[in-house]
């Protein structure tokens, strides 16, 4: 009998659950916190990067968009291209908010058979000649309207 109140007591002294399943210990619950807190760090990570590509994408598609507008305003009219080359004009999308976009029209009308047209956009920290920032480009060629021409002058 006083073997079974021993244990009885013993027992008690231990919170009333046996020794091995007592719950975690405070180093355990440091440990496994630091591991979760390195794996939410991990993943903010990511969702950052996706965040910034996602804007990067986005601002491409408006670029390739005003490219392509003004590829269909200089199809509308031909006959004008000659004085187009070297045409710079800017853009913010959304109006007053947005990036600014810098779109730039070269015409080569060298060649008697085509013209050919590019219009390039770029937005951020692009400048000419500067490897920063982002950039899309379009290219076309038109019948030529004329015999003879120039070379453009834009790079």
């Amino acid at each position: 009998m006083q073997k079974s109140q021993g244990a009885r007591l013993d027992k008690a002294r231990r919170g009333g659950h046996p020794i091995d399943e007592r719950g975690f210990s405070l180093v355990e619950a440091v440990v496994a916190l630091t591991l979760f807190t390195i794996t939410l760090l991990g993943i903010s990570g990511l969702f950052l990067t996706g965040m910034g590509a996602a804007g990067i994408a986005q601002d491409s598609s408006i670029a390739a968009n005003l490219a392509r507008e003004r590829l269909d305003a200089i199809l509308q009219a031909p006959a004008s291209l000659a004085g187009l080359d070297g045409t710079r004009s800017t853009a913010r999308v959304p109006a007053g908010s947005g990036p600014t976009f810098t779109v730039l029209t070269c015409v080569d009308t060298s060649n008697a058979s085509f013209t050919d047209v590019r219009v390039r956009v770029s937005w951020g920290e692009a400048m000419e000649g500067s490897k920063a920032g982002y950039s899309r480009q379009l290219e076309t060629q038109v019948a030529a309207t004329n015999s003879g021409g120039r070379a453009s002058t834009c790079r």
